[in-house]
């Protein structure tokens, strides 16, 4: 089972950042197509990944002038490490290392231990906020979906890796994700969705339920509670 998850997530890791980093950006069609192919059709290991990085430094032409630490989990070997040289690739990022605790998978595979998941986490962000980051930078979205509320609490931003590596390469999108979860009110998000509710067909109640089970992804408390 490890070698199989190990595996997939090479899979998923090269398709992720060879081909979701390029098929949107103005670069060469034959390089796109290139690499598109090999991330779909080869088990590419993480060495293999970042050979193909050096590939695309080209196409982080702008400098993000941000400090930023890594949420890290080694569970999947190489994981941690071809993250770190991902942004070391971005002109102007500053990698801090926080000198906190990595462990496990992702952060949600500590629901039998919540004591220790809130306590992880909130020593991270603390120390975050001492070492006076711009950015805490998370690979998984489980991860993300947990921490980005926080960015309403503390003077950083909480972000994806891809989002640094789009900043560089010209690529913005809004997280509309963290944008609703930092509301912290079902009514407003439901409120801000509504049209979307509408387009398809979605049962409000349901959708309410939903939008609660969202807020309640959250392992360790915002500071200031709910507004």
């Amino acid at each position: 089972m490890p070698c199989q998850i190990a595996s997939h997530f090479r899979r998923v890791l090269s398709a992720f950042l060879l081909w979701g980093m390029l098929v949107s950006c103005a670069v060469a069609d034959d390089l796109a197509a290139e690499l598109r192919e090999t991330a779909l059709q080869r088990d590419i290991s993480t060495d293999e990944a970042l050979i193909q990085l050096d590939r695309l430094r080209p196409q982080l032409k702008r400098r993000v002038e941000m400090r930023v630490a890594l949420h890290r989990h080694p569970g999947i070997k190489g994981v941690v490490e071809a993250a770190q040289d991902i942004l070391r690739a971005v002109p102007g990022v500053e990698l801090i290392d926080l000198g906190q605790p990595a462990v496990g998978l992702m952060s949600n595979y500590f629901r039998a231990l919540p004591a220790l998941r809130r306590e992880l986490q909130k020593k991270e962000l603390d120390a975050a906020e001492a070492a006076q980051l711009d950015a805490l930078v998370a690979v998984y979205h489980a991860d993300h979906r947990e921490l980005c509320a926080h960015e309403r609490d503390y003077p950083f931003r909480i972000m994806n890796l891809l989002e640094i590596v789009g900043e560089s390469m010209g690529i913005r999108h809004e997280d509309h994700f963290k944008r609703l979860k930092m509301m912290q009110d079902v009514d407003a998000i439901a409120a801000d969705c509504e049209d979307l509710i509408a387009q398809h067909g979605l049962d409000p109640a349901a959708t309410r339920q939903a939008i609660q089970a969202m807020l309640e992804e959250q392992p360790l408390p915002l500071r200031g509670g709910v507004t």
